[in-house]
C-alpha cells in the first residue's frame, strides 16, 4: 500500500495524462520503504525490481571477483532517481551488483513485472520511461566518457562544474572509488584544484 502524499506525487508528476486505473494498479502492486543511512537496498541476486526515490541517495557498486567494491553511480531524488537490479543482466555477468543508502531515504518499490506492463497499458508511462531511460544512458555514457578520456585531475574539475553536488551528498571515498584513484590521491588533487 503506497502512502497518499506518493500516489500525489505519482498525480503531479504525470499529469494531466495519468489514469485512475494506472494508480490503482500502482497502489496495489509498489511498495513505499524507509531505509536507514548503510543499509543494502538490493542486490543482484534479489527478486528484479525497480527503485524510484522519494528523498535520500544510494551508491551503486560493483564487486570485483578479487571481492573488491567499486562505485559505479551515484542516484539522488533529482538526480537518477530511478536505480534497481532490473537494469543488470546478471546472467553473462563477471562480477556482483548491489546500491547502499547513502543517506536515510524514502523509496517506492516497483516490480519489475509491473513496469513491463504498464509501458504497454499505459502509453504517458511508456513514454516517461522511454525519455527517462534516455536520460540515464546519456548521463551515464557522459560520465563514463568523461572518467576514461581526461586525467584524474581534468576529470575532477570538471564533475566539480558540472555535478558538485555530488561532493555535498557523497563520500569522498566513493567519489575516489568512482575514479578509480585512492580517497589520498582525491585530496591531493582537491588541493591542487583549489590553488589554481
Amino acid at each position: 500500500m503506497l502512502p497518499t502524499f506518493v500516489l500525489d506525487l505519482f498525480r503531479e508528476n504525470y499529469k494531466p495524462d495519468i489514469t485512475k486505473d494506472f494508480l490503482n494498479e500502482l497502489e496495489e502492486k509498489a511498495d513505499y520503504l524507509e531505509i536507514p543511512k548503510g543499509e543494502i537496498l538490493f542486490t543482484d541476486k534479489d527478486p528484479r525490481k525497480t527503485f524510484l526515490i522519494i528523498s535520500g541517495s544510494l551508491v551503486q557498486f560493483v564487486i570485483t571477483p578479487q571481492g573488491e567494491e567499486k562505485a559505479i553511480m551515484f542516484h539522488t531524488e533529482s538526480f537518477l532517481p530511478f536505480s534497481g537490479n532490473t537494469f543488470f543482466g546478471v546472467e553473462e555477468s563477471s562480477v556482483h551488483h548491489f546500491a547502499r543508502v547513502n543517506e536515510d531515504i524514502k523509496v517506492v518499490v516497483i516490480p519489475y513485472d509491473f513496469v513491463v506492463g504498464a509501458v504497454t497499458k499505459y502509453p504517458f508511462f511508456a513514454q516517461k520511461v522511454y525519455l527517462k531511460t534516455l536520460l540515464y544512458i546519456q548521463t551515464l555514457n557522459r560520465l563514463q566518457n568523461h572518467v576514461t578520456g581526461l586525467t584524474s585531475l581534468a576529470f575532477l574539475e570538471w564533475l566539480l562544474e558540472h555535478y558538485s553536488f555530488l561532493f555535498q551528498r557523497f563520500q569522498s571515498k566513493d567519489i575516489a572509488s568512482f575514479m578509480g584513484i585512492t580517497p589520498t590521491w582525491l585530496s591531493n588533487l582537491k588541493l591542487k584544484v583549489h590553488k589554481k
